[in-house]
């Protein structure tokens, strides 16, 4: 059962934390799938090392996804104990929907792959 927020932002910054954890999820264990798939073909040591070695760093995901699971768990401590108005106008003041959207990811992208 999906929990019920008494903040509208407060609920789509949960939801937007959830879906970021289960897309880092899944693309790691993509990433690591593939590199698996590649290490098996590989011969050479040094390779096969550095292989691993980027294997390794993909544990960071869980890292990671652990963060993001104690933002939402502190957001929905906020959604908990948040009544006064004067709060409440402050977290629509400042709204998750309104700090980043979809053009800014796109251009901080197009500007790292240069």
């Amino acid at each position: 059962m999906k929990k019920r927020y008494h903040n509208e932002h407060i609920n789509i910054a949960i939801q937007h934390l959830d879906l970021a954890s289960q897309e880092v999820t899944k693309c790691s264990n993509s990433i690591l799938h593939t590199l698996q798939e590649i290490q098996k073909q590989i011969i050479d040591p040094q390779m096969h090392e550095k292989i691993n070695e980027t294997i390794a760093v993909l544990q960071l995901e869980d890292i990671i996804v652990q963060r993001l699971k104690k933002v939402s768990d502190f957001l929905t401590m906020i959604d908990e104990n948040i009544e006064l108005e004067k709060d409440k106008r402050f977290l629509d003041e400042f709204a998750w929907e309104k700090e980043v959207d979809q053009s800014d990811i796109d251009r901080m992208f197009n500007e790292y792959k240069g």
